[in-house]
């Protein structure tokens, strides 16, 4: 045979082969096209099932939502209302045909303390759950299942069906949203903290006063009150109460201001027929009431907390001599001297004491038990004094290097003028009654009186980043000379507790009930004056600043106003607290909403 009769029935026996295999395997690939297609219908109704659930989890957390909106409480609060929002989302889940049985079940649990449950129906399982975002949020969890017969994966299988599910769960979830509306109003630079409404005057002008502010408003919590004939050039009066005069002050206000509703004038220079200015809330009576700008000043805070507790020596100065020593509790038996208990200071050898029925220039000789507190000490003149409160006293150094009072000295005692040089600590209480003139320079830094503070003789003082800070009544009577400047950083001791305080912007506060300037006081302090739970009485002729004020801002419990009164409220160089005529308000809401989170 030849090759090419050869080659030629090869070639037909493999064609022979493969046609034979094709004819094996075309039963085989049929049948795996076959399966391929039926695998993949399983797919597709996993993938409606997924839906289906997603939809009917949907509604019933709408269902929880509407709950929520109506009732305030939610489904995992009342047991009823997820019930009805489960069987909502499991009937929704059987009319988009998923297979649901004539007798479904409800079954309630209790999970963390909330009310849950499970509505059975056949092939669908709708559920009350916590939720997965927040275990306080209602959610509803449906699980909904189909059965599909086998065709021809059934040849593979012993089970005739396969069935395939889907979960979803729906929650209602909660947002808080902060609505903030800014303060407004400018900055005050009175304000009365009293609060009140009718009558009860927190700002009272005596007299015929005249106060220019025309940068900053006078803010009342409660009424605004003048005597008559006052020239008043503000930016704006603001009270709880009632804005009322007896004989309609000349008020200049801004021309925006109304008065009893009415525009007339355009709101300048206003004179109402009635007495009574209660018109725009914003501007006069009806206000807001304006918190208290220093409540949550740490440093202020402090201050008032802690400066009673302090301690250190107090300060006398009367007839051209300056001294300092302890207050104290103590009796005298002959000659010994029986202290039970201090006050403030530390009780040395050579102090003389002072007390009602204390004998005159007597004086302490030696220590006995005591060793500057309570105990028994020598005393130079035999007598008896029942136990009353009493006071030590030495003569201030005359040069600096001393450290018995903060390192504070005095020059030109017992001359003509006295000059003292303060340097920043903790004192007791701080008088001046008779001679002068007096003049005391303050170094930059805290002050703390722990006491009454009586400057009613004469005095001039001096100061810059300077912050007092009394415990008790302040009085500034008789040529008072006030010239001090608030620092503009604060400064806390070490530990907080000790005192003395440097408060960015402040230049005079207190913890004290009154607050007392008569005579013929020069007031003329640069920053901020803080007393809130006094009352602030301006009587002098003078009153309060001078023409060409930068800063200074009143804050006491009420006030009273006389003379002429120069005010600014223009103290943010110094980093005071700033706030507004009319407070800025702040509200949290609630807002819900349902979403797929699984």
């Amino acid at each position: 045979m030849s090759r090419k009769h050869v080659r030629v029935a090869s070639m037909r026996s493999r064609r022979a082969a493969v046609a034979i295999y094709v004819a094996l395997m075309a039963p085989v690939l049929a049948g795996a096209v076959a399966l391929g297609v039926e695998v993949t219908s399983w797919s597709g109704a996993q993938v409606d099932l997924q839906r289906m659930a997603d939809a009917s989890a949907r509604a019933g957390a709408i269902s929880c939502y509407n709950y929520t909106q109506t009732n305030g409480g939610s489904c995992l609060t009342n047991a009823a209302a997820g019930q009805a929002a489960a069987t909502l989302a499991a009937k929704l889940a059987e009319a988009n045909s998923a297979t649901g049985s004539s007798n479904p079940t409800w079954t309630a649990t209790t999970t963390n303390g909330y009310n849950t449950g499970t509505y059975a129906d056949n092939l669908i399982t709708a559920k009350i759950v916590q939720g997965l975002q927040s275990g306080s949020d209602a959610a509803v969890q449906v699980n909904v299942s189909k059965t599909i017969p086998l065709t021809i994966s059934r040849a593979f299988s012993s089970t005739p069906s396969v069935t395939v599910s889907a979960t979803s769960i729906s929650e209602v979830t909660n947002h808080s949203i902060t609505t903030t509306i800014a303060g407004s109003g400018g900055q005050p630079c009175i304000l009365a903290l009293q609060t009140g409404t009718g009558t009860t005057s927190g700002i009272y002008a005596s007299g015929s006063i005249t106060v220019n502010a025309p940068s900053c408003s006078l803010v009342s919590n409660s009424s605004f009150s003048d005597s008559g004939g006052s020239s008043l050039s503000v930016a704006g009066i603001y009270a709880v109460g009632q804005v009322g005069s007896s004989s309609y002050p000349n008020l200049t206000l801004p021309c925006w201001a109304t008065i009893n509703g009415s525009s007339s004038n355009n709101g300048c220079n206003p004179y109402p027929s009635n007495g009574l200015l209660v018109s725009n809330p914003y501007v006069h009576g009806g206000a807001t009431v304006v918190p208290d700008p220093y409540a949550s000043n740490t440093a202020m805070q402090s201050a008032i907390t802690n400066a009673p507790g302090t301690t250190g020596q107090n300060l006398q100065c009367y007839n051209q001599n300056c001294y300092y020593g302890p207050s104290f509790t103590g009796r005298i038996s002959g000659t010994t001297l029986t202290v039970t208990a201090v006050t403030t200071g530390t009780i040395g050898v050579g102090d003389v004491l002072s007390g009602s029925g204390v004998t005159s220039n007597t004086t302490i000789t030696a220590r006995g038990t005591g060793t500057g507190g309570a105990g028994t000490y020598t005393i130079s003149v035999s007598q008896t004094v029942a136990s009353e409160a009493m006071a030590g006293w030495i003569s201030v150094p005359s040069a600096s290097g001393a450290t018995v009072i903060n390192g504070t000295y005095c020059s030109g005692q017992g001359s003509g003028s006295v000059t003292c040089y303060l340097q920043p600590g903790n004192y007791g209480s701080f008088s001046v009654t008779a001679g002068g003139p007096y003049y005391f320079n303050y170094a930059g830094g805290g002050y703390v009186f722990n006491g009454n503070v009586n400057l009613s003789n004469n005095t001039t003082h001096n100061g810059t980043g300077v912050t007092v800070f009394t415990t008790g009544t302040f009085t500034g009577a008789n040529t008072f000379n006030y010239n001090l400047t608030a620092p503009s950083t604060t400064v806390m001791p070490s530990p907080t507790t000790a005192g003395p305080w440097q408060i960015a912007g402040v230049v005079l506060a207190g913890s004290g009930t009154s607050v007392t300037l008569s005579g013929n006081p020069q007031f003329l302090v640069t920053g901020v004056v803080y007393f809130p739970n006094a009352t602030f009485n301006s009587q002098g002729s003078n009153g309060l600043g001078a023409s060409g004020t930068s800063c200074l801002e009143i804050i006491a419990d009420n006030i009273t106003l006389s003379g002429a009164t120069y005010l600014n409220g223009n103290c943010g160089s110094l980093n005071a607290v700033a706030f507004t005529s009319v407070p800025g308000t702040s509200s949290t809401s609630t807002s819900y909403s349902t979403a797929l989170v699984q």
